[in-house]
């Protein structure tokens, strides 16, 4: 299905080679009780292997990003263990302690609860976003395809307003955290990719970004930032006292 070669692109070109290799009639609509046959599975699986593939010839970074959420999860979820004022949060960390947690819920309750201490900058001259809206912005969550184009759409008109093209997001099925259903995509001008745990998700939005030179929010980006810089090990031009500070926190003594 994905069978691009790695070329320097421009960014128009890349938006439009991305949409042509991939191909919006391989997006499949989740249906309630829908089988997705043993063919569509295997494409899928062959489109993550590409991309894996890609980063590596890149030579670029740390391409076992997996392995390091697994190694660093356990710290950052102390790290933001802290008192929070808002209501959002509050019910995120109280979710956040409840017994038997997975990892896909863990690394969902740590993105929103990380743009806490990574707080958005300003977007633009005149506006910074607040936590709220960096923890809306980070992950989409959706039950219906319908849900998920009408959020998209919404967070693209968004950022059409200040004059920044669409970026690659995280859509997360569930109504939210406490009901995800176990889909997690990659979504991009009606391109999706369908993972299976919240870490690839991560895993795969980042390679791609980087494969193509694709953005990160501007919204959420510091939280992108650490993401970049401390679990992928990539080059990031902006430095950030509070993307330091959580890094001296999680690198070992």
């Amino acid at each position: 299905m994905m069978g691009y070669e790695i070329i320097d692109f421009t960014k128009v070109e890349v938006e439009e080679f991305w949409i042509e290799e991939a191909g919006e009639e391989q997006h499949i609509p989740v249906e309630e009780n829908e089988e997705v046959s043993a063919e569509e599975n295997s494409q899928e699986i062959s489109r993550e292997k590409q991309i894996d593939e890609d980063f590596r010839l890149l030579d670029v970074g740390n391409g076992q990003g997996l392995k390091k959420w697994e190694s660093v999860l356990p710290k950052i979820i102390q790290y933001v263990d802290k008192p929070y004022k808002d209501g959002l949060s509050k019910s995120i960390l109280e979710f956040f302690k409840s017994p038997n947690l997975n990892q896909c819920e863990q690394i969902s309750a740590n993105l929103l609860l990380l743009n806490n201490f990574l707080r958005p900058t300003k977007v633009t001259k005149t506006f910074k976003p607040s936590i709220l809206s960096a923890q809306e912005d980070i992950i989409l969550f959706a039950d219906t395809d319908e849900q998920a184009l009408e959020k998209n759409d919404e967070l693209n008109s968004t950022y059409t307003e200040f004059g920044f093209s669409p970026i690659a997001r995280l859509l997360f099925r569930g109504q939210n955290i406490r009901s995800l259903t176990g889909v997690f995509e990659v979504y991009y001008k009606g391109v999706t990719y369908k993972l299976d745990t919240a870490a690839r998700t991560i895993d795969v939005l980042v390679k791609l970004n980087t494969i193509f030179g694709l953005k990160y929010s501007r919204i959420s980006r510091l939280v992108w930032n650490f993401i970049c810089i401390f679990v992928y090990e990539l080059p990031v031009q902006e430095q950030y006292e509070s993307i330091n500070k959580l890094r001296r926190y999680l690198s070992p003594d």
